[in-house]
């Protein structure tokens, strides 16, 4: 709360990181085919950069439509490059608070 005096700002980035994250995860177990980096899915991406973008839409109300396609899809590279020894459980809120303050 120190960073991010705008609990909208905090509530997008945890909840991007549960349930964008997790329901990626489930789309990747029972219909990712197309496996395109990491042993992801680009099925799992996709619903990835979609829950973002509906969740960044609801909680931030000053967001535009171009901003919050641009921090979905950083967010959503984000979640694909993560590697095993960073887990994307912290670097996805971070990098996601961060770009909704400094791009809205």
């Amino acid at each position: 709360m120190v960073l991010f005096k705008d609990q909208s700002i905090i509530m997008a980035s945890l909840l991007t990181m549960s349930i964008a994250d997790s329901f990626s995860s489930i789309i990747d177990i029972k219909y990712g085919v197309t496996r395109i980096y990491n042993k992801k899915s680009l099925e799992g991406s996709f619903v990835f950069f979609i829950i973002s973008f509906l969740i960044l839409n609801l909680f931030i109300s000053s967001i535009s439509i171009t901003i919050s396609i641009l921090i979905a899809l950083i967010v959503t590279l984000v979640e694909l490059f993560s590697f095993d020894y960073i887990d994307d459980n912290i670097t996805i809120p971070i990098s996601c608070a961060l770009l909704i303050k400094f791009l809205v």
